[in-house]
């Protein structure tokens, strides 16, 4: 563990190393995006010139699905290095937003070297998963993590007692194989359901409300 500068002649900087849980993670940054690794895939990135700003595509659709709520009590799970977050809380000002991340290392990194400031307060950070959440209900539930758990349908349904009566569930699907599978689920569980998929990614988008 430990912080490190280590320039090259891209002004490439790694800034954090750790090992925690059999997970390699990293955080590097140039002069104007940072970014998190995690045993060597990038998993989220920041822009520095501007924090709040949407860099991956599905970030973008997500936060323009929320804008169809009237309030943003959300909950969700896996944090990565935050992008959701920051685009949630500076996007909608009443917001409040708490997160569910298994790995408590990602969760330093992310106040250390994600988080804003200014939005800190309207944030609530929980080391967990999906199960230990069973108290409150929201007005949407975002599910963002890698790997998807095994018997995913299962722990989906699980979800939906945290929701409002118009709640909106939010799904980034990594897995292609899981797709048919969780687009029955969402039918069957919701009235209106949307489904997304961005030039370039694998990843599918699911909506439902």
């Amino acid at each position: 563990e430990g912080i490190v500068e280590q320039l090259t002649a891209q002004t490439q900087a790694l800034i954090y190393c750790r090992r925690s849980n059999g997970l390699d993670i990293r955080v590097e940054q140039t002069e104007h995006i940072r970014w998190l690794l995690i045993n060597g895939q990038r998993q989220s990135q920041m822009d520095l010139t501007a924090p709040s700003r949407a860099i991956y595509p599905y970030v973008q659709q997500f936060v323009q699905s929320l804008s169809k709520l009237t309030s943003h009590d959300i909950l969700q799970f896996g944090l990565g290095a935050g992008e959701l977050n920051r685009c949630i809380l500076s996007k909608f000002s009443e917001a409040n937003l708490t997160t569910v991340e298994r790995e408590p290392a990602i969760v330093d990194i992310y106040q250390e070297f994600f988080q804003l400031p200014e939005t800190k307060a309207r944030e609530r950070l929980l080391i967990g998963t999906i199960n230990d959440v069973t108290y409150q209900c929201f007005d949407a539930v975002i599910v963002d993590i890698y790997p998807w758990p095994q018997q995913i349908t299962a722990i989906l349904h699980s979800l939906l007692p945290l929701l409002k009566t118009d709640g909106m569930l939010l799904l980034n699907l990594p897995h292609p194989e899981l797709s048919e599978e969780v687009q029955a689920w969402c039918q069957r569980s919701f009235q209106h359901v949307d489904k997304f998929q961005n030039p370039g990614y694998q990843n599918q988008l699911f909506c439902c409300c």
